[in-house]
């Protein structure tokens, strides 16, 4: 079953529906707590959100039950700037409650350093730099400058 958050959603609102579906133990105030969630904006919409906005998916993902996270790739110091906003801590609520939380990135540089695991993936590449050569050569008149 797939559950998609509407971004219309205020983030108070989703999270006690989550909480109430789900039946949890946890109360609002600890999820806000735990995911260092602001009181100032628990009546704004997810969208509405900046940075918060990732602590606050992190909550409500929680809060559905979601064990496996998934972030959009992006650079390692996309990752060090937001766990400058406590997002390690979200993360860390994520993984400690037996969630998987996956963060790809083309870079270890900072992740090395707050992940339990990096996995490389090497993809060895088979590249027709010859062809190519050829295509801008007949195209364009010049691929010499492909090497």
């Amino acid at each position: 079953m797939v559950t998609v958050f509407a971004i219309s959603y205020k983030v108070k609102k989703a999270i006690s529906a989550a909480i109430r579906k789900n039946k949890l133990d946890d109360t609002l105030a600890e999820i806000q707590e735990r995911f260092c969630l602001t009181p100032e904006r628990e009546d704004q919409r997810l969208f509405q959100l900046s940075g918060e906005r990732w602590r606050a998916s992190a909550a409500l993902g929680y809060a559905e039950n979601k064990r496996i996270f998934y972030a959009p790739y992006n650079p390692s110091v996309f990752y060090y700037q937001m766990c400058q906003s406590a997002l390690l801590k979200s993360l860390r609520e994520l993984t400690d409650s037996g969630a998987l939380v996956l963060l790809p990135a083309g870079s270890d540089s900072f992740l090395k350093h707050i992940a339990d695991e990096c996995i490389y993936f090497d993809f060895d590449q088979h590249y027709e730099i010859e062809a190519l050569r050829q295509r801008y050569q007949q195209y364009f008149g010049r691929g010499d400058w492909i090497r």
